[in-house]
């Protein structure tokens, strides 16, 4: 939410991918949690999607 500025009811898969992309250009590796944030927003209806990160 904090890369976006967006409320987390308005964050979209495309954020959380972006996010990713983002990590492995900068880290060349995703830095750890984005699993779980993924998982969390998936729970509560936040994300539109069934599937896993």
């Amino acid at each position: 939410m904090l890369h976006t500025g967006r409320e987390f009811h308005q964050v979209t898969t495309d954020d959380v991918l972006g996010f990713r992309a983002w990590n492995i250009s900068r880290y060349h590796r995703h830095r750890s949690g984005l699993h779980g944030a993924w998982d969390v927003l998936r729970d509560i209806g936040a994300l539109d999607t069934d599937n896993s990160f």
